[in-house]
This record gives C-alpha cells, structure tokens and sequence, in this order.
C-alpha cells in the first residue's frame, strides 16, 4: 500500500503576487541520511533572498536560517536527539513549518536565547565570523565597518570588538540614535560624515560594496586588508591600479557564504550561540513579524531604512 503523503504550510515564490511569495500546503520533507526534520520556530530574511524572490522561478521556497526543535533525529543516530532546540543553516526552503537540516549544519542552543535571536546567526553570523578569521589576528588593530548598521554590519562591529580590535564606523549626520546603538555593540570611533580618513586603518571591512569599495580603498593603510562582504550599491566601483599610490600594498579578500567547510559550520554555530548565551554578542532585530505577514516585513526591507536583522516567526495556522 502506497503510503499517504504528509503535507505542512511553506512560503512559496508565486509571481502572480506582490509581493511575490505565497503561504501554500507542500509536502513535508523526507530527510536524507544525516539530516535531521527541525520544526521550525523562526527564520530570517537576508538581502540576498530579496534580490532572489525577483528572479526566481515559481515553485522556488527561500529561507536558510533555522531555529526550532528537531521533531525527527538522523536516522543513522548522529546529531541531536528529538526535542532538542537548535539552530542550523539550511540549503533552501527554511521559511516552512518544518525543514530537512544536515546534522553537521545544526548546533544546539540554550534555553536561555529566543528562537528570534538564535535564528540571525546563520548567515549573518557566520559570513562575520568567518570572514574575520580570513583577515587574521585583529587584536590591537583599527578596523574600519562600512554599512555597520545592518543585521551583518552589527555582528562584524561586534565579533571584531570582541577579537580585541579598535573598531571605527561611519555615521550620518541625520542617522538618529545609531552613533549610540554602535558605539554600544562595541564601536569606540564614530566617524560623522560619508569619508573616513585617508590611509588610516589597517583594515576596512566592506558590507556594502559597489561604490563604497572606492571608499574602503582610499581609507586602508600601505599593506592593510580591505575584507568585501557586500553588493548592495547598485553603483559599481571604479578603480585602477593608480588608485591605490599612498595605499600601496593593501589587498582586497572576498567572502562568500556558500564557500566555507560544511563540517565546520555545526561548531561556528556553536560559537556564535554561546557566545549569545553568554551575553556576550547581542543579535540586533529591527523587524519581527509572523511568517503570514511576510509582505509587510518584504516591503520594510525594499525601503532599505532597517537597522539589524529581520526575522518571521513560524507559527501553526
């Protein structure tokens, strides 16, 4: 007898709306060997799911940030046992009741740290992380943040205090409240204005992108690291090898999330989480809504005015 398909609720790229995502009835995951079934309590929504929800084909399901409970454990035994709360970074389809989590991509989190929060370290958290182990030791160094007031800027601001850097950031002059909200994540210099010093830092870390790496250029040491995390500007950059006569030997790193260790990623969420835990990192959320109301949170994002991580809550109809 052939076994009766068992169905949950996901967001699904549907182009007939605006915007174009839909709440509709999917089959529920069969997990593969090694993965765990997470029912699923929040997710986020990066940057880089706005742009996707624009191109992608109908059928698409976004979402990678998880934070839940494991309904189902591995079936070869690895892994968390059922009921134990976690976090993990999926390949796709995280805005659903319930997703398919390789184990190795999950870490356990306290009881003491909200779905809500647990759920901004996947992406977020583990592009900083791991992008600033790439630059090196930053222990007494001066870091420079562009576009530090966004759900990643704040954990580089954060994780980069954290490794004992001198941290220093851009502020605009109309940007109500953020010096103070920075300099609270571990900030010390809040620059006023749109253009940092010349040649003063060793290191810029780039979460904009486009044009603002012209900036970055133009701001790091001779021999300095200029670290590009962002494509947000639209504005591409304009740069030649003469741009960088008084920078001479600073070199620009790239990080893309998707390129890091699999097997890595379960224990930098474990760092991450306990560092949570221990309130030593502080996830900053500027918009939380229930997955129903994904368009209200989709449209707060187009605006492009939101400081911190936007996360849905997942919730039974």
């Amino acid at each position: 007898m052939r076994r009766k398909e068992t169905t949950m609720l996901a967001l699904v790229r549907d182009g007939r709306n605006d915007p174009p995502v839909t709440l509709q009835e999917v089959p529920e995951p069969q997990p593969k060997e090694g993965e765990a079934l997470v029912q699923v309590r929040a997710s986020t929504v990066n940057r880089g799911e706005l742009a996707l929800l624009a191109s992608r084909a109908d059928g698409w399901r976004p979402g990678q940030d998880v934070a839940g409970v494991v309904a189902t454990p591995a079936a070869d035994g690895n892994g968390p046992p059922a009921g134990t709360r976690v976090i993990g970074l999926a390949e796709a389809a995280a805005w659903s009741q319930r997703v398919a989590v390789p184990v190795e991509r999950l870490a356990v989190i306290d009881d003491a740290v909200p779905f809500e929060s647990a759920a901004t370290l996947g992406l977020a958290g583990l592009t900083a992380l791991r992008s600033l182990r790439e630059i090196g030791p930053l222990l007494g160094r001066s870091v420079l943040v562009l576009g530090a007031s966004g759900g990643l800027g704040h954990f580089v601001v954060q994780l980069a205090a954290l490794a004992g850097a001198n941290v220093s950031t851009l502020v605009r002059t109309d940007a109500t409240g953020a010096g103070s909200r920075l300099a609270d994540l571990g900030v010390r210099q809040l620059i006023a204005g749109e253009e940092p010093e010349t040649a003063a830092f060793e290191v810029v870390v780039d979460v904009v992108g486009g044009a603002s790496l012209e900036r970055a250029i133009r701001a790091v040491r001779p021999g300095g690291t200029i670290m590009l995390l962002g494509a947000t500007d639209p504005q591409p950059a304009r740069i030649t090898l003469l741009d960088f006569i008084g920078h001479e030997g600073a070199r620009i790193l790239t990080f893309f999330s998707y390129a890091g260790d699999d097997a890595a990623i379960g224990p930098d969420l474990d760092t991450l989480a306990q560092l949570v835990a221990q309130g030593r990192l502080h996830p900053t959320i500027s918009i939380a809504v229930d997955w129903k109301d994904v368009g209200r949170l989709l449209d707060a994002m187009r605006e492009g005015k939101l400081a911190g991580k936007t996360v849905l809550t997942v919730t039974s109809p």
